[in-house]
């Protein structure tokens, strides 16, 4: 306990230290949403709801962390553009004024899914406390273990999936497709979207799986971080690499997760996507090169997170265009500034689009684009909750409920589909989905969500039965 609650406290007090003599009002911010996002993560943990446990956390990190380096770059913003913030003024007044919506919107939709939860149960209590604990542990072999024939064929085909993904990189690459700020090549039958949906979503899958049935060595592990560099970098995607890299950092933090461990995590994390970003600068700068030449410049070149202030300035960078991704400040503080001309024609309109401004580039950040360009900005659901608490109380609320409800039906429909009653754990593949859900929940992608509780709610209605008839035939078989 004490070596978990380090990992915790040490970089805080760095982190502190370092704000306090930059910025009192940095390092005020960070102590206060330090402590209040704690309370809100422990809440949570309460819920025993894993996608929104998981939710929150990722919403601590992008306030905790991303708001102090708000305050900090508050030169880097202007009125419109990619770095909107409109009239904000960076006072501390207005840091207030904006989580007095954001906080009780959180609060509320915790106590709303802890409710509900009470209220729907349909676990004992004994499965409930085995459910608990299972997001500490995994169904995984030792690092090293004895392979028989089976494992010796899964692993087999896991080095063929693994060498199969890095050509389709590179052909991607080569043909400009799915390669992030890059205008891709016309292909017929809307080849761009499925090579696009199949790199970032069953591939990955595909390989989380025939991951657990390998040995999971060192050698396996570090063929797999090799494999996310290149498809990341050729994609010039940070999100891909993490999900490519997404099997190790399961197996290293979950498995009997250390302060080493979590560490080693974190600094695999950040090396990542320093090099992924490297490459994405390379792409940006010159998109004729050849796969070959692209890597052997990669090689050569200067990250863009300048180290000359000191190692631990860089890595406050990095962090801040991590947290960024997860809609923090920026976003609450534009949000809380736009003004909903009809806020309950709007809600609806975004309960079926998934848009609840019609032009969220142009109205919030006021991004203009010639025809036929575009490129995606969100908003976030805390966002989304500021901004239609400031338009409407009682639209908050049914909006709270509403998500509230799919935080339930999501986390109730994997945990039936993934959770093993006979161990008391979740399966691997579990972390993966789970981490996309919570990702996209966070985000208020509703169709993204949608899609998630339709699809397992379809696959996990026939596996309790299938359990149930085996357990009848056992039951049968030894007389109960």
């Amino acid at each position: 306990m004490k070596k978990h609650s380090l990992i915790i406290i040490v970089p805080a007090i760095l982190i502190f230290c370092y704000l306090a003599n930059v910025d009192q009002q940095a390092a005020f911010m960070f102590a206060g949403l330090l402590i209040a996002y704690s309370m809100l993560v422990y809440l949570a943990t309460k819920t025993k709801n894993n996608v929104l446990i998981t939710g929150i956390f990722l919403a601590a990190i992008a306030n905790v962390i991303g708001t102090p380096l708000f305050i900090l770059n508050k030169l880097m913003y202007s009125y419109s553009g990619w770095n909107a913030v409109k009239n904000f003024d960076f006072s501390l007044i207005s840091f207030l004024h904006v989580y007095a919506y954001s906080f009780p919107s959180v609060s509320l939709l915790i106590g709303f899914v802890w409710l509900i939860e009470k209220c729907t149960i349909r676990y004992s209590s004994s499965d409930y406390k085995r459910t608990k604990s299972a997001i500490e542990k995994i169904i995984s072999a030792p690092i090293m273990q004895k392979t028989n024939g089976n494992n010796v064929i899964w692993t087999f085909l896991f080095f063929i999936l693994l060498i199969f993904a890095v050509v389709l990189a590179i052909v991607m690459y080569v043909n400009k497709i799915a390669v992030l700020g890059v205008e891709p090549e016309r292909l017929p039958f809307r080849m761009v979207g499925i090579l696009f949906y199949f790199r970032g979503y069953v591939l990955p899958i595909m390989l989380m799986i025939l991951f657990t049935k390998t040995s999971q060595s060192t050698l396996v592990m570090i063929l797999v971080i090799i494999m996310a560099l290149i498809v990341g970098t050729l994609s010039a995607s940070r999100g891909i690499t993490f999900i490519y890299m997404f099997p190790v950092i399961v197996r290293i933090l979950v498995h009997k997760s250390s302060f080493q461990r979590i560490c080693l995590v974190g600094a695999l994390v950040v090396f990542s996507y320093v090099v992924t970003s490297m490459g994405r600068g390379l792409i940006y700068s010159d998109q004729g090169l050849s796969t070959m030449d692209f890597l052997s410049a990669l090689l050569t070149s200067e990250s863009e997170f300048r180290f000359d202030e000191g190692v631990f300035v860089a890595l406050l960078n990095v962090i801040s265009t991590i947290s960024n991704r997860l809609y923090g400040a920026q976003d609450l503080v534009l949000a809380y500034q736009y003004v909903l001309v009809d806020p309950w024609s709007s809600f609806w309109n975004f309960l079926f689009t998934g848009s609840i401004v019609s032009d969220l580039a142009g109205d919030l950040y006021g991004l203009v684009f010639l025809p036929g360009q575009g490129y995606g900005v969100g908003l976030g659901l805390v966002g989304l909750l500021t901004m239609v608490g400031r338009a409407n109380i009682l639209l908050l609320v049914i909006a709270i409920l509403f998500f509230s409800f799919l935080a339930v039906l999501m986390n109730r429909f994997l945990t039936r589909l993934f959770f093993d009653e006979r161990s008391g754990t979740f399966y691997q593949l579990y972390y993966l989905i789970l981490f996309i859900a919570a990702f996209n929940f966070m985000q208020a992608t509703l169709l993204y969500l949608y899609g998630i509780i339709l699809l397992s709610y379809v696959l996990g209605y026939f596996r309790p039965r299938r359990i149930i008839k085996m357990r009848a035939k056992r039951g049968n078989a030894v007389g109960l």
